[in-house]
């Protein structure tokens, strides 16, 4: 009977302390609920609020999304009110992503980045060092991406470090042609060479087998919009739209228009990025 006497006690007791606690926490949330910097809060949120843009799949295709953002509302009310008064300035935001999104969206070709932004992006093939120099002069600063093949990058990895200033290095395979474990074994090296992770594959056409190898490792297949031939800066003019990504051969034609085709771009307002920014949904 003690022993039984002393087990009521003890959950009396328990029972007690936790009805307490969620009184407390009851009588803090009403307290907060009514406090003017919370009030102000509440009643600002629609206005700051920016609606994400889902990812467009057409077919096989997709065009990145953009991450929204909305008031952190538990953040902005303990960051305003350390001051003790409201300022638009301490407000916190967290992100509202996109409900139809790449990342659940891999076996899809990436045909551009979401127009939008009003950006674009140009790629260029490396297998060989010709022009890679005269490359480089050319577009200087400008932000450019290289999708390197197999060959070249085994033996132009010292060329790769510095080709990755203000650029980034993608993996070509065996010049667009993947395997599961070139594409482990090239990743990893520019990984560890570049200023950026090996994340695309490149494809001119479509191709079930780079698709299903390519996302095998996570890897997105890019299938750019605009592929340069003939006369790549008529092709560009005729055909430049915001989120373009752009192809262009490494030869005396592309690099001979190469200065137009930039000051174009630059012209129609679009600003030239690396495939990251471009197709980041952040």
């Amino acid at each position: 009977m003690i022993i039984l006497k002393k087990a009521f006690q003890i959950i009396g007791l328990f029972t007690i302390i936790c009805f307490s606690f969620f009184i407390t926490e009851q009588t803090v949330t009403v307290v907060k609920e009514q406090d003017p910097i919370m009030i102000e809060l509440e009643s600002i949120k629609n206005k700051y609020y920016q609606a994400p843009v889902n990812a467009i799949i057409k077919g096989n295709t997709i065009i990145p999304g953009i991450s929204g953002k909305e008031i952190d509302i538990d953040k902005s009310y303990s960051n305003i009110k350390k001051v003790g008064y409201f300022d638009i300035k301490l407000l916190k935001y967290k992100k509202v992503k996109p409900s139809i999104s790449l990342v659940h969206n891999q076996d899809k070709y990436i045909i551009q980045g979401n127009p939008i932004r009003n950006q674009v992006s140009l790629l260029f093939i490396l297998d060989t060092n010709d022009k890679v120099e005269q490359l480089n002069t050319i577009i200087k600063d400008t932000k450019v991406n290289y999708f390197i093949t197999a060959d070249y990058l085994n033996n132009n990895l010292k060329t790769i470090k510095k080709l990755s200033t203000n650029k980034e290095i993608y993996n070509y395979g065996y010049s667009g042609n993947y395997t599961e474990s070139l594409l482990l074994f090239a990743n990893n090296l520019i990984n560890h060479n570049a200023n950026n992770k090996s994340i695309y594959c490149l494809t001119k056409e479509e191709n079930e087998n780079t698709l299903k190898t390519c996302n095998i490792v996570t890897n997105y297949v890019i299938k750019p919009n605009i592929i340069t031939q003939k006369s790549p800066y008529n092709e560009i003019k005729n055909n430049l739209t915001s989120g373009s990504i752009i192809l262009l051969d490494v030869n005396s034609q592309s690099l001979k228009e190469l200065p137009s085709i930039i000051n174009f771009i630059n012209s129609k307002g679009y600003k030239i990025v690396t495939l990251s920014t471009l197709l980041s949904e952040e």
